[in-house]
């Protein structure tokens, strides 16, 4: 993404959510993520780096808690 163009890395994030709204016209999924992976360590079965998309039926924890937290602190301070 670093040695991409402007234009090329904005039609990237377009694809992104194109394919995040598409996939969230089935109702069984409920959260997605796009992270970077590089390698056999990150778990990648190529080896170049590559972004991927994933959705699940589930929320993770994690989300979940920040999600929660964020929303006591809005009520607190607005």
């Amino acid at each position: 993404m670093a040695r991409l163009s402007e234009e090329s890395v904005r039609e990237v994030l377009w694809v992104y959510r194109d394919r995040l709204v598409d996939l969230k016209r089935d109702s069984r999924l409920v959260h997605g993520l796009i992270f970077k992976n590089k390698g056999a360590q990150a778990g990648a079965t190529v080896d170049h780096s590559h972004s991927q998309l994933i959705v699940s039926p589930v929320v993770p924890i994690a989300i979940v808690e920040e999600m929660e937290g964020s929303e006591v602190h809005y009520r607190f301070r607005g």
